[in-house]
């Protein structure tokens, strides 16, 4: 899988599982976002993508626990450390296989707005490891169509 491939993977299960993160709470409807993949904290992007999808209303309830469970195990990883304060969810993950290896994300969120960044690793073709720095960042645009 291409690491533009990856990326959009990624991204659309994160964005199908993100949901309820209490104390705040999502709010239903069209939602769209941002993936982009840079080799340093706030440097030029070398990957970037926009898609967009419909939150359902049973889609805003998950926990962060859940919403980082869902996230890792459609990116078939396994997260671990999750920790939820205020309107802040972190959590680490570790993956078996794909090109993905491990990454470590920050959430911030309000009920129409969110962003996840944080650094991942991800082997290249030829078998290196390459550390990355992964930000996806989505807003609500309006109801469902």
């Amino acid at each position: 899988m291409t690491l533009r491939a990856s990326v959009i993977f990624l991204a659309s299960i994160y964005f199908v599982a993100t949901s309820n993160a209490d104390p705040v709470k999502f709010t239903a409807g069209n939602w769209e976002a941002t993936v982009t993949m840079s080799l340093a904290e706030g440097g030029e992007a070398i990957v970037t993508d926009e898609f967009s999808g419909c939150m359902s209303e049973a889609e805003t309830r998950n926990s962060p626990s859940e919403l980082a469970a869902a996230f890792a195990g459609g990116a078939e990883c396994v997260q671990s450390n999750v920790q939820s304060v205020g309107n802040t969810i972190t959590f680490d993950m570790v993956c078996a296989k794909g090109t993905l290896q491990s990454a470590s994300y920050t959430m911030e969120r309000q009920s129409d707005y969110f962003l996840m960044a944080g650094p991942q690793k991800i082997r290249l073709k030829n078998g290196a490891l390459k550390d990355i720095w992964g930000t996806i960042s989505a807003r609500r645009t309006g109801a469902c169509s």
